[in-house]
Parts: C-alpha cells; structure tokens; sequence
C-alpha cells in the first residue's frame, strides 16, 4: 500500500476533520491546517495520534500569504512530497448583493479561489513527483442554489463557481500528466466540533425541508467520497463535480 502525504486545509471540523480521520490509515503523512481553531484541531491530532498516524498541522488564515508560506515551507523545504491536496478550507458568506462590501467579496475571493490557486502552484512539482496524485476542492451548494427563500449569497456563490471553473481548467492542464482534479459539492451537511451552535428545531426543519432526503449529510459521508476520488481506482475520474447533497442541486 502507497504511503501518501496529503494537505487538508479546513481540517479541524466537519468535513476536513471526517476526512482526517478516514485518511489517517496505513501511515499516511496528514499535514492538516486550521483558520484559526486551534483547540479543535488539537483535539484531532491527540486522537489520532494514538492510530499511529503522522500529523504536521499549520494554524493560519489562508488569505494571508504568510500562512501560505508557511505551508509551502514545511511541504515543499521540509517534506519534499506530496500526493494529495484536499482544499476544504472555507466559508459561507450571507451577505446579500445590496449589503456586500468589496472588502467581504475579496475575502471569499482570497480564501475559496486565491488560496487554491497558491496551494496548487507551489505544490505542482511535488505532484508531478507522486505515483498517485490527486487535487480535490471542496466547493457549495451555494454555487448552484442562488436562492434560499429570502437569502441570497452573491460572495459565496460567486467565488466557489470560479473555484469549480478554475478546477474544471486544472483538471484539462493535467489530465496528460495523469493528475487528476475534481471538485465535491456538499448540501446541508451535519456540523460538528466545539464552536458548533446547534441550529434551533425550526430552522432544524425548514432546512431539511430543502433537501429532497429529508436528512442532513454526515462529514465522514462526506469524507468517503474524498477517499475514493483520491484512490487507485479513481484514476480515470478528472474535471468533474460531484454533488453530495441528498438531492438538493437537482
């Protein structure tokens, strides 16, 4: 079995931590990055440390060019490989159109597209090096649902479409180099962690109500279609987008 070294960003809740938690198997190396939930992400690593698994982790805003950096820096100076990317890091934004600032649609700019842009550029040499590369975005629902009752989300949907378009181009760059690229897209997804509010039982309802499941999803649902796309028997899947949604986008 392949011993892979993967980047997670977003990796301390949720999905990013399900799928830490599927990956962290066969001694895989799990550099994992966090925004700024350094407890949880502390919590993750204790646990999985305990399976034996190799975890560097990186705090840090990845709009920032230094946190960047500092990633670069421990991958490409001190790792010298990489397999896999997971770009999961990111966050809705429920402004609407007539309420958003430049500076708030920058900041979905920086975070959901920029990032993943610099992640990618700086890693690529690495990838090429990989028996078994794989680039996965995490992308949204709200990409394709533009409407949610009275709530719109222009920033959000705005800057994970252009994640999916700048995928999609990847994907076309690198298919003869045998690196694949896909972008997931979660729905309503069941949150977890130590700064999740749990959403009060009629919000509970008028959400579920959307999807055509009737249920949340759960991250590590989540998590196993990363675990799949990033496997051997992926390798002839690139350039898609997989919705993972109950059947919300259709």
């Amino acid at each position: 079995m392949t011993i892979k070294t993967i980047l997670i960003t977003g990796a301390a809740s949720g999905i990013g931590a399900a799928t830490a938690r599927r990956l962290a198997t066969n001694n895989n190396h799990l550099v994992l990055h966090t925004g700024s939930n350094q407890q949880g992400l502390n919590l993750l690593v204790s646990e999985l440390e305990q399976n034996g698994a190799q975890i560097d982790t990186i705090i840090g805003d990845l709009s920032e060019q230094s946190t960047i950096n500092e990633i670069r820096a421990l991958i490409v100076d001190q790792l010298k490989k990489l397999d896999v990317i997971v770009n999961n890091a990111g966050f809705p934004d429920w402004h609407s159109f007539d309420k958003l600032s430049d500076d708030s649609l920058q900041k979905s700019l920086d975070i959901n597209l920029k990032a993943f842009h610099r992640l990618v550029q700086f890693s690529l040499p690495l990838l090429q090096q990989s028996s078994c590369p794989r680039i996965i975005a995490v992308s949204s629902f709200l990409a394709h649902r533009f409407q949610l009752d009275d709530t719109f989300v222009p920033a959000s949907a705005a800057s994970k479409a252009a994640l999916e378009a700048m995928a999609k181009s990847l994907a076309m760059q690198l298919a003869s180099q045998q690196i694949t690229v896909n972008t997931i897209i979660p729905g309503y997804i069941k949150k977890d962690g130590i700064n999740h509010t749990p959403v009060n039982e009629s919000t509970r309802n008028k959400l579920i109500n959307r999807i055509p499941m009737k249920r949340f999803g759960l991250p590590a649902e989540v998590a196993g279609l990363i675990n799949y796309l990033i496997s051997e028997e992926a390798s002839y899947i690139t350039g898609q987008s997989l919705a993972i949604d109950g059947g919300l986008t259709v």
